[in-house]
């Protein structure tokens, strides 16, 4: 079904005012087609098999209509951006030990440092102290970072 913006953003007021079901349900309806092709390209562009990387994107959309404000732009664009971030925490904790996304973070940093690093010296991996300096870190804190890593069968690079 055809929807008008200003009928998106009445729903959304009214499922975030009255939460009313009926408009929340409407707004799933109305945009079915799109978070199914959003979670399609997405699980795809991340290697995510299509129905859990649809589900996810649901679930994004469920999210996204709870906080969206039709002042700032359309319910589509703030879609996508809780779909892609969704999307990307199903891919990073898909692993059987659950990791705090901010872990993620820290190593997907060291990750990245050292990837930087050793293209400088090709012959060898970067030293933690070296991290540490590219990261504004503590040598601590990479070594800590490194053992996390490493300790929770993450697929990494880290040595």
């Amino acid at each position: 079904m055809l929807h008008r913006p200003n009928e998106t953003d009445a729903l959304a007021l009214r499922w975030q005012r009255e939460r009313d079901e009926g408009a929340r349900d409407q707004l799933v309806r109305n945009h079915w087609r799109l978070i199914r092709a959003v979670g399609a390209r997405l699980g795809k562009l991340y290697g995510i098999d299509p129905e859990d990387a649809i589900q996810e994107a649901s679930i994004a959309f469920l999210r996204a209509i709870e906080t969206y404000d039709p002042a700032v732009g359309a319910l589509s664009t703030y879609f996508h951006e809780w779909a892609r971030a969704k999307i990307g925490r199903f891919r990073d904790n898909n692993d059987p030990i659950r990791v705090p996304v901010h872990v993620r973070e820290m190593e997907r940093a060291v990750r990245r440092a050292s990837a930087k690093l050793q293209s400088f010296h090709s012959n060898r991996a970067p030293r933690a102290a070296e991290i540490a300096v590219e990261l504004g870190w503590t040598e601590a804190q990479v070594e800590a970072t490194r053992k996390t890593a490493a300790g929770s069968g993450l697929r990494s690079c880290m040595a």
